[in-house]
């Protein structure tokens, strides 16, 4: 990875050292609340990132569905 990203933070698993991490809102204040956005790693730099495709709480939502 080089550049930026901006990853929500429950998709994020692990990334470099090298890489520099700033944790912000997905849009402002209000928006992020009414919307039920949530916080987002803006991660910067050279390094490799490691992501999942489910968050958590949808990860164990799908689960409990299918026991």
């Amino acid at each position: 990875m080089q550049g930026e990203y901006v990853v929500d933070s429950g998709h994020l698993v692990a990334y470099e050292p090298t890489l520099e991490l700033r944790l912000g809102m997905a849009a402002g204040i209000f928006s992020s609340f009414f919307s039920g956005e949530g916080l987002v790693m803006r991660i910067r730099g050279q390094g490799r990132i490691y992501m999942q495709s489910r968050s958590m709480h949808g990860l164990a939502s799908w689960i409990n569905r299918h026991l």
